[in-house]
């Protein structure tokens, strides 16, 4: 996590003006260049994180699609929310195991 000062905090908590391009220029990029995130990345990155963290959290999909303001609950969960892998290892384990009652689960 990187850390901000009380000034930074301030433009952040409304105290001052903010602009988001700003914030993104200022703050956002340099903390992806500081953890190494070679990436390309831009605003729209962080509605697919945030639905991806959400769904690995166990929110309601129907509550991650009015979060992120969609019509319909396809393009959540199509375009924006992906399992990510110890979710799918959960999930083939299920399948294993009602398949074979009894078998030890998958240790990968």
């Amino acid at each position: 996590m990187i850390p901000l000062s009380r000034d930074k905090l301030q433009i952040l908590h409304g105290k001052q003006p903010y602009w988001p391009n700003s914030i993104f220029r200022v703050y956002i990029k340099p903390a992806a260049e500081q953890i190494g995130l070679a990436k390309r990345i831009g605003w729209h990155t962080f509605r697919h994180t945030f639905g991806t963290i959400l769904n690995a959290n166990g929110v309601n999909p129907k509550v991650i699609q009015e979060l992120l303001r969609h019509t319909n609950l396809k393009v959540t969960m199509d375009t924006y929310v992906q399992a990510i892998s110890d979710e799918k290892r959960h999930a083939q384990n299920k399948v294993v195991e009602m398949l074979l009652p009894g078998i030890r689960k998958a240790v990968i």
